[in-house]
Parts: structure tokens; sequence; C-alpha cells
């Protein structure tokens, strides 16, 4: 990854309806028309730029808008998010994951806000990478029976009646801890 999109996911940027903008880690203001802008933020396609500037419009306005890096597989895991900033006529641009990445999610948490097993977490984790049952029970060793058991206790101690919901859950809670 470039520096600079490395400095944006670091460190969101601040940017004005009027074009004024600020990386946390700068001292002052900028202006987009400046020229260093999209050597700062990564984007040197004219269409993402154009994208960029009316998601910021857009957040002024209080939507959050989510924009694709860009079109190689090495970026399609990441996007930029724009959203409303706290500051009135501001919107703040950083670089997300797109996808969650289990294996940096901590089964401890499961653990201690719903009691689950470390067996459950696992099984949890298999269903947010999207297993099949039969695959989780063939690297677990167990049958598909199993799982399913596994399953029905997450859902009972979660409180979730559907596999959907769950990983909504589990990618919220990601997004909470990571």
């Amino acid at each position: 990854m470039p520096p600079n999109r490395t400095k944006l996911l670091e460190n969101p940027l601040l940017i004005s309806a009027t074009g004024t903008y600020k990386i946390p880690d700068d001292n002052f203001l900028k202006h987009r028309n400046e020229g260093h802008f999209s050597s700062e933020i990564g984007i040197h396609s004219k269409e993402r730029l154009a994208s960029l500037l009316s998601a910021v419009d857009a957040a002024v306005e209080g939507k959050t808008t989510l924009i694709k890096l860009s079109e190689n597989s090495e970026d399609s895991s990441q996007v930029i998010k724009v959203r409303p900033a706290r500051e009135k006529g501001w919107a703040l641009v950083s670089l997300s994951d797109f996808e969650v990445n289990t294996s940096s999610m901590d089964s401890s948490i499961l653990e201690q806000l719903f009691n689950l097993t470390p067996t459950e977490c696992a099984v949890a984790f298999a269903l947010l990478e999207h297993e099949k049952l039969s695959d989780i029970a063939e690297a677990r060793k167990i049958s598909i029976e199993t799982v399913r058991m596994h399953i029905k206790n997450i859902f009972m101690k979660t409180g979730i009646s559907s596999q959907k919901k769950l990983l909504a859950m589990l990618t919220r809670l990601h997004s909470l801890t990571s």
C-alpha cells in the first residue's frame, strides 16, 4: 500500500464543502485546489475524485457514502468511507477494510458478552467466513448435527434467531473492536 493510503487509514481526513481540508496530524488547513490533494488521499482517477467530492457534499448534508478504492484486485478489500463530521459543514474521510478479517477478532469478547464456548466462537467465525456446515464439521472433526447444535446454542445465548442476523451482529462487533 502506498504511504499516502496508509496515512489516510491511520488518520482520517477532514474536508469541508468549500474545499478546505485537513489531515489531523497536520497543523494547518489546505485547499483541495493546491495540487497535493489527490496525492495525499491516494486517489488519482478523475472519476473517483469526482465521486469523493460528491460524497463530501452528501456528507455535509448528513449522508454516509462508501467509495470503492480502485478496480485493482489488490485494493478491492478497501473502501473510502465519507461520513458527516461533528463540525457542521465538514466531512470525515477514512480508508476502511471492506472484508471482515476474523483472524483479528478476539473470541474472548464473544465469550465475555454472550458466554459462548471457544468451540461456539470458532463456529460463529467460520459462519462469518461463509464456510459450509459440512466444511466446518470436517475441519473440526465433528458431525454436521454437532455443528447445528453449536449454532442453535449460539442463537440461544445471543438472542439471535437467524444466521443472517448473527453475521450482521458479528460484523458490527468486529467494527467496534478493531
